[in-house]
């Protein structure tokens, strides 16, 4: 869909922005542009799959993507990106397709999508670019490319350390900086009920253990240590052992007990085996939805290493370690009788629900 000068013209306000009903033109060139590619363009992006090029620089001139540039690999891929500023103009949008080095055998995409549109650039450019973005790829061979494209609006941004942060994969952890802290209450929430075996069961998520903890467990397990408490490191996402003295005597537990930050305790007093999953109130949301996350991969582990635990609980405080160890007493079922009966009224009323309870 291409737009008439005059028909663009009518659609902009004096300061350039879209007017309120323009949306549907921009809608329509948002969808595509169905811009032609030179068949020059064509020839030189199937002739670098080779590695003859690091890039090529694309432009949309007449309407149609035409190739304005190529860079051969030199010393580096990072040296190679620092030379594409001086391949595009300042003040006008441009494509790059760019051509990262993969180790051998990697199957990872080589080529991704570089799109450089200043902020100063005309507004009917920018919608011009982002509507052949998506032609551009598809006649090219999306499956070249990453995901992931590299979007750039100030000349100062179109760096190296922008572009691989760009396509790095975020961790657990970098994800949840980004939330809220109600939405990641939420999650976290929401993952504790369909990974906790103490609610039903459900898939655990891969958590590393380092040696001192796999070495902890097998002690537990053994006989030869009371207590175990795992932390867990809160960038590299790795289940680390605590400070808790394997030894530790019951009358001391409370003590030694983290009361800001949530942990993970195995304990084994008076022959029961108890895991106890401490959450403060006070600790970071990030946190509890980093532990409740891994609270599934903390148990299956320890039953991996031969623990069976007699009980699996919650506290929030230390205070609440003793009540944790204590044994529950099983309830006691009311037997509950359901009788249908019509309205004792003289009336065609409703069936009523009536509920006798046997406290016998």
């Amino acid at each position: 869909i291409r737009l008439c000068a005059p028909c663009w013209t009518c659609c902009l306000l004096p300061n350039g922005q879209p007017t309120p009903t323009s949306s549907k033109h921009a809608t329509d060139m948002a969808v595509s542009a169905n811009l032609r590619i030179s068949d020059e363009l064509k020839e030189a992006f199937l002739a670098a799959q080779d590695g003859s090029q690091r890039y090529l620089v694309v432009r949309i001139e007449a309407e149609v993507l035409k190739l304005a540039g190529a860079h051969a690999p030199g010393s580096s891929e990072e040296d190679d990106f620092g030379t594409i500023i001086d391949n595009v103009a300042e003040h006008e949008p441009s494509f790059v397709l760019f051509r990262k080095d993969l180790k051998e055998g990697s199957e990872e995409r080589a080529w991704t999508l570089i799109s450089y549109v200043p902020d100063t650039s005309k507004v009917r450019q920018k919608m011009l670019y982002a509507s052949s973005k998506k032609d551009l790829l598809l006649k090219l061979g999306a499956s070249l490319f990453t995901e992931d494209d590299f979007y750039v609006g100030e000349a100062s941004d179109l760096t190296y350390d922008g572009f691989s942060h760009s396509l790095r994969k975020a961790t657990e952890a970098e994800r949840a900086e980004l939330l809220t802290e109600a939405e990641a209450a939420v999650q976290a929430e929401a993952e504790e009920s369909t990974a906790s075996p103490a609610r039903g069961g459900g898939g655990a998520v891969p958590f590393a253990f380092d040696d001192e903890v796999k070495g902890a467990l097998e002690a537990f397990a053994a006989g030869d240590r009371n207590a175990v408490e795992i932390k867990i490191h809160p960038k590299k996402e790795i289940c680390q052992l605590g400070a808790l003295d394997g030894s530790t005597a019951k009358g001391d537990l409370e003590a030694g007990i983290v009361p800001e930050e949530p942990r993970f305790y195995l304990l084994n007093y008076d022959g029961r085996k108890t895991f106890v999953y401490c959450c403060p109130e006070n600790s970071k949301v990030r946190s509890r939805m980093l532990y409740s996350t891994c609270r599934a991969t903390v148990i299956a582990n320890a039953n991996e290493a031969g623990i069976s635990f007699d009980k699996s609980t919650e506290m929030r405080e230390p205070q609440e370690i003793n009540e944790c160890l204590e044994v529950d007493e099983a309830p006691v079922p009311n037997q509950i009788i359901k009788e249908v009966s019509r309205a004792s009224r003289d009336t065609r009323g409703k069936r009523r629900l009536r509920k006798k309870f046997n406290w016998s």
